[in-house]
């Protein structure tokens, strides 16, 4: 869902509702046709990453770039219906709505999961709400088969060595279920691309409309957040398959991370570190499963347990030190293939990690949550039973309108 909608297709996409009404792609929000310009625009001025892949467009976001819930799971459930009709490889989800409750209860991910299970790719948005700390990625990028990419900054140098996460972008781990996201990252911040003339961000946002090479007729437009960095997965996805079309998602996860380049940062905010094109298509493996990994408090102060990517994933040649091979990210945690550590209730009883961390003191977001205020999505349970919560919930277009990065 790229705010005209959302995304998928032969590596990739962007939105319109149900798979009808063809010819009638009007993207009244502008979100989805920037989304869609990074991954595969053929403009000759401004080429996408993978110009050659073919989108299908299925729309589950208004003008305002916001819909529900249950807008996107059946906008899902139709990809997964016709994945074969138009050979949709990869799904683009460029949005994100606040996550909860647990994965496994939010028919969201569920739908993800699906879709996962189906041999669709999903590339999701970590989310925008980086500032208020951890345990902010939205869903569905909560879902532990989905790769959830975040927002580089690279402060519009080619030098990669004052590459940054970007300040906005969600950091990990997922809330409830503690999934270590994101991913990775990818570049999202003042990324051009495709203007769609005439739409609510095209009208809100006039300064951002650019022109490229001396043409006076500004074609391009400006835009920040983890929206734009999944695109760049999901066509690095897309080339991929191109390569090797029988490609499984959960090879193509494990790959990715694995040849991601390095970044400097607190790896529940860079993931594995950044995509890298060029050198995920001389990767190599395969695996059967590629969750992303689970953290816990460890049985000492100030220590994370992380569970091990090389018995998760039952393939040794992707542990955990070939998929963050920078030791310094995690050089105070504990690395198990043991699930007796899961069990052990004195890991939770006894959370000192929590209890005490940084994370819980800058979670402005749980502070402020009306939903944990109020409690009363959680006091009637027959909501949660019934999915109407969660049917109803607010999605949005997963966008960084603020102003540029500064640091």
């Amino acid at each position: 869902g790229n705010g005209n909608g959302n995304g998928n297709g032969n590596g990739n996409g962007n939105g319109n509702g149900n798979g009808n009404n063809a010819g009638e792609f009007v993207d009244g929000y502008g979100h989805g046709t920037h989304v869609a310009g990074i991954l595969g625009s053929n403009h000759p001025h401004l080429p996408g990453l993978a110009p050659g892949a073919d989108l299908v467009s299925v729309r589950v976001l208004n003008d305002e770039g916001e819909g529900k819930s249950s807008d996107l799971i059946a906008g899902i459930d139709w990809v997964i219906a016709n994945r074969d009709v138009y050979d949709i490889r990869v799904m683009n989800l460029s949005l994100g709505q606040a996550v909860i409750g647990p994965a496994g209860d939010d028919p969201v991910v569920q739908a993800v999961e699906r879709a996962w299970k189906a041999g669709i790719t999903v590339v999701a948005s970590a989310g925008n709400a980086g500032a208020d700390g951890y345990f902010t990625i939205t869903s569905p990028g909560n879902a532990p088969h989905a790769i959830t990419v975040g927002s580089l900054t690279d402060h519009g140098t080619e030098d990669e060595s004052d590459d940054t996460v970007s300040t906005y972008s969600s950091r990990g781990p997922t809330p409830f279920d503690q999934y270590a996201k994101p991913d990775l990252l990818a570049p999202g911040n003042r990324v051009i691309s495709l203007r769609a003339p005439g739409s609510t961000l095209d009208e809100q946002l006039p300064d951002n409309r650019v022109s490229v090479r001396g043409h006076g007729n500004p074609h391009y437009f400006e835009l920040s957040g983890s929206s734009m960095a999944v695109p760049k997965v999901v066509a690095a996805a897309a080339l991929m398959l191109q390569n090797e079309p029988d490609l499984t998602p959960d090879s193509i996860k494990a790959r990715l991370m694995r040849s991601a380049r390095r970044v400097k940062g607190n790896p529940l905010a860079v993931g594995s570190g950044v995509v890298d094109i060029a050198s995920v298509l001389s990767d190599d493996g395969w695996v059967t499963k590629a969750p992303s990994p689970k953290i816990a408090p460890g049985k000492d102060r100030g220590v994370l347990a992380i569970q091990d990517t090389a018995t998760l994933w039952n393939n040794r040649a992707f542990g955990l030190s070939a998929i963050w091979s920078d030791a310094v990210l995690w050089s105070d945690a504990v690395l198990w293939s043991d699930a007796v550590l899961w069990s052990d209730a004195v890991l939770w009883a006894d959370a000192v990690l929590w209890a005490d961390a940084v994370m819980w003191a800058d979670a402005v977001m749980w502070a402020d949550a009306v939903m944990w205020a109020d409690a009363v999505m959680w006091a009637d349970v027959n909501l949660h039973a019934d999915a109407v919560m969660w049917a109803d919930a607010v999605m949005w277009a997963d966008v960084y309108l603020g102003l540029p990065e500064a640091d």
